[in-house]
């Protein structure tokens, strides 16, 4: 069955009620701006949907994309974004691909790769970090807050 490529925008959760979860969540991004622009990229829906809800969960608006070709349209729109999140293997460009090219038109974008193939380096793209897949809410967000902290101290989030 073929699989067209969709966008799927959502809103971030708003003021949540203070629990011993969001509290947790909060503690591990503090010192970092909480809510950011997010472009998630991966052609499987159910682990794309999956990564959404995290980021969701943790307060981030988040665009979820099925191709890297897509994603790059995107980048290459005056969209905004303050962070990707890419699958490595992916049909037509990889992930490594995709965060060369977001890289050329957006210098200064923080760019996960979210794999779980152990002989994929980051090397190739410089400045782009690695979250080893499966991972856990608390995983994401550590890897969010190191990576935005890496290279945007003084960028204003998007709220």
């Amino acid at each position: 069955m073929a699989r067209s490529d969709q966008e799927k925008e959502t809103a971030g959760a708003g003021a949540a009620s203070e629990t011993p979860d969001r509290r947790a969540q909060d503690s591990l991004t503090r010192g970092a701006p909480r809510f950011y622009a997010v472009l998630c990229v991966d052609d499987d829906p159910m682990v794309a949907l999956g990564t959404c809800a995290m980021l969701q969960e943790l307060g981030h608006r988040v665009t979820t994309l099925f191709s890297a070709e897509h994603a790059l349209q995107v980048i290459r729109s005056d969209a905004p974004i303050d962070l990707v999140i890419t699958d490595h293997a992916m049909p037509g460009m990889s992930g490594t691909e995709l965060a060369r090219h977001a890289r050329e038109l957006r210098p200064g974008l923080p760019i996960i790769l979210a794999t779980g193939y152990r002989d994929v380096s980051c090397r190739a793209v410089p400045g782009m970090v690695r979250l080893d897949k499966p991972f856990r809410l608390e995983k994401l967000a550590a890897v969010i807050a190191a990576v935005v902290g890496q290279t945007r101290r003084d960028r204003i989030p998007v709220a």
